[in-house]
């Protein structure tokens, strides 16, 4: 028996259609822009017009009158017609894929949905106005070239601009850092037998943001809740160079050593830890990175205690001042020392840890540390994921839990800003 099935798949930000002819399966590039802002909020707008413009009129005028010819020759007894038409049609598609494949590895040139629908949206109706009367072309057209200006100078990556997302890992730490035309991911959250994080939560998220490879991976330290979900993210998305304390995952992989930096669009990269001829505990010896746009700083800070933050406040002093910075440790009763928070001085603490966690973390002596140096204090087992964005020394912050509610958030505030 002969069917088409036509589904619409959300995975990341491609809005795909899969035509199965007889028992061939296979995706088509295509877009919806409508269908593709909903699913995730941005858009492909290089290949989608492209594959479009070829693939369409290929299915309307040859794919398609093929396969319903052969539904109906099916039904009429007449096998060997069907037999022929279907493989015409995949000889058709035969031709198709190996194009499509080769125009999925075009750089993406991704931007927000919501953006382009505006746009999109202003752009139609204006172009209906002038249809009306012969005077209202010329004021359309001006109005039509104003729309295109404003779309592309909002559209266009910043410089000095970057965004940090703790994701809602559950007991563990991935946090996702974007500059324009980089991205970095900072442990890849936990992963137990066929279970990982790195699968199930940061790929779907990273594809979601646009990005189909990972420019650079920190393995702060080998704990299970920081490792754990490394293996689904490589097993999934290319990765440029991985940065680690422990175990090695190839021989292409570095040590993140204390003193190495580099600079992505305007900001700067640099660890601060493991210092040289450390040999404190597998938390202690926690890749601890600081990024900057040269006014304001975030701090990932690992599984660090009390010994690693004591010889960092002792290398570096008022250099470790940032105004956000992730709670070292979940939050134990180990970390997030008085002579830490006196030097750091953050405006903004997250601390990504599990819901009712069997460690008890975060310790209510921990926070109280925070809650009497005025702290802003986000957790992501309360309030979801946390995006940070970080422009021009400004920094801004909104939590998922302020419009997607989940039963483990207690507190169910709106905490967007």
């Amino acid at each position: 028996m002969v069917g088409i099935v036509l589904a619409v798949i959300c995975r990341g930000r491609v809005h795909s259609s899969i035509l199965f002819v007889g028992n061939r399966p296979g995706p088509i590039e295509s877009t919806s822009l409508t269908v593709a802002t909903s699913c995730q909020g941005t858009v492909d707008i290089v290949r989608a017009p492209i594959v479009n413009l070829i693939a369409v009129p290929i299915f309307s005028i040859a794919v398609v009158p093929l396969v319903l010819i052969a539904l109906l020759s099916q039904l009429l007894g007449l096998s060997a017609l069907t037999t022929l038409l279907l493989d015409s049609a995949s000889g058709v598609l035969d031709y198709l894929w190996p194009w499509i494949s080769w125009t999925a590895k075009w750089p993406h040139a991704v931007t927000s949905a919501f953006a382009p629908v505006v746009y999109l949206t202003f752009a139609v109706v204006i172009a209906a106005l002038g249809c009306f009367r012969m005077y209202w072309r010329w004021v359309c057209g001006f109005g039509l070239l104003c729309v295109l200006w404003v779309a592309l100078t909002t559209s266009l990556p910043r410089r000095d601009v970057f965004f940090v997302t703790v994701l809602d890992v559950g007991q563990g730490l991935a946090v996702v850092v974007e500059t324009p035309h980089h991205t970095l991911l900072f442990d890849a959250g936990s992963g137990y037998g066929g279970f990982s994080v790195g699968t199930t939560v940061v790929v779907p998220y990273l594809r979601s943001r646009g990005h189909s490879a990972i420019d650079v991976m920190v393995v702060s330290h080998d704990d299970r809740d920081h490792r754990g979900g490394a293996a689904g993210v490589l097993s999934a998305v290319p990765v440029g160079q991985i940065y680690r304390s422990g175990r090695s995952f190839d021989d292409q992989d570095r040590a993140c050593s204390a003193g190495r930096s580099w600079n992505w669009d305007g900001i700067s990269f640099r660890f601060l830890s493991p210092l040289p001829g450390h040999s404190g505990s597998r938390n202690d010896r926690s890749c601890v990175l600081r990024i900057s746009d040269g006014i304001s700083s975030v701090l990932l800070t690992g599984d660090i205690e009390r010994r690693a933050e004591r010889l960092l406040v002792g290398r570096y002093g008022g250099a470790l001042r940032s105004n956000v910075m992730i709670v070292p440790h979940h939050g134990s009763n180990t970390s997030s020392s008085q002579l830490l928070l006196d030097v750091v001085q953050p405006d903004i603490a997250i601390v990504s840890r599990g819901a009712s966690n069997r460690f008890g973390h975060p310790r209510a002596a921990v926070v109280r540390r925070y809650e009497e140096k005025r702290v802003i204090w986000l957790d992501t087992a309360e309030q979801g994921a946390i995006l940070v964005k970080v422009e021009q020394g400004r920094v801004n912050w909104r939590t998922w839990a302020g419009t997607q509610i989940r039963f483990w958030h207690s507190h169910q505030r709106d905490l967007m800003r």
